[in-house]
């Protein structure tokens, strides 16, 4: 593949310039996101993060076809999980 040059700034810095990002981290829609049957994702949106719906199967996956990828993933969990299956 070819060589991907990262982006100056260090961790929070800008993506590479040929990156798809597939949520930028401010405005939080699921517009390009679906279940992998194609229905729309059963996750709740909230002004900057996702929530999963934990009476439902989770799985989203981006409706563009991105083949092969290098993902780079930011997420964060809860801090308190007391009593909480994931």
């Amino acid at each position: 593949p070819d060589r991907v040059e990262p982006a100056a700034g260090g961790l929070s810095g800008d993506p590479p310039g040929d990156a798809t990002v597939l949520w930028n981290g401010d405005d939080a829609t699921l517009d390009d996101w679906q279940k992998p049957d194609g229905s729309e994702p059963d996750w709740v949106e909230t002004a900057d993060y996702f929530e999963v719906n934990s009476n439902v199967n989770g799985n989203v996956q981006p409706q563009e076809s991105l083949g092969d990828v290098h993902l780079h993933l930011e997420w964060r969990a809860p801090e308190d999980l007391d009593g909480i299956a994931n």
